[in-house]
């Protein structure tokens, strides 16, 4: 009896599912996703307390963002299916998400400072 080894296979292995991209970029989404939430959650408090907003600004501020980023994420798609590269324009998501993001904190941070030294006294 002669034990015959299993001739080697010309395939290749498969690829797993979760690579390093699809984690990367995973967790950008994740964390820009809470970024935003957060900042989203007070917007409205600090607009109509602190600016004195009427709630028809925070309709139309909300609405226009809302199409603002469709019309952006139809003409992405419609994009990178036309060059076929995705990462670039995910890459590219993400990092206006966060610059932008950290502008909004910002400029809330110093209108929250220049509100709070008016009231301080030494």
């Amino acid at each position: 009896m002669t034990s015959e080894e299993p001739a080697p296979s010309s395939e290749a292995p498969p690829k797993r599912w979760l690579n390093r991209n699809i984690l990367g970029m995973g967790l950008a989404s994740f964390f820009s996703d809470m970024n935003h939430e957060m900042a989203s959650a007070v917007l409205p408090i600090f607009l109509t307390s602190v600016l004195g907003a009427p709630a028809f600004a925070l309709g139309v501020i909300e609405g226009v963002a809302d199409g603002v980023s469709t019309f952006f994420e139809l003409w992405s798609g419609w994009y990178s299916d036309r060059i076929g590269k995705r990462k670039g324009l995910a890459a590219c998501k993400w990092g206006q998400s966060s610059r932008i993001n950290k502008f909004v904190d910002a400029v809330c941070l110093m209108r929250y400072q220049s509100g709070h030294g008016k009231t301080t006294t030494l």
